[in-house]
């Protein structure tokens, strides 16, 4: 991940998508998050039962550190986010 924000701070890049790695990580190198939702759905009665029954079990919602940011540059970089109409999680 390193690497990846290396490469764009040379190129002079605004913005960096990560992808779906750790959300530990990723606010470990002063990214925001953007919270993700996936959806599932079976034809299989049984697996059916199981998504609507059991996931919310399975699969609950992360806890995201807050940022480190300083106030100021925090605000910059939530400005710029809104223009963008990017909803962040920490």
């Amino acid at each position: 991940m390193y690497r990846v924000i290396e490469e764009a701070v040379e190129n002079k890049k605004e913005m960096v998508w990560l992808g779906q790695n750790s959300n530990y990580s990723k606010v470990l190198c002063g990214a925001y998050i953007v919270r993700v939702f996936l959806g599932f759905y079976s034809y299989q009665r049984f697996l059916g039962f199981c998504i609507k029954h059991l996931f919310g079990q399975l699969f609950t919602p992360t806890k995201v550190l807050q940022n480190v940011y300083k106030t100021e540059i925090n605000e910059q970089i939530r400005s710029k986010f809104q223009d963008l109409n990017i909803s962040t999680v920490n």
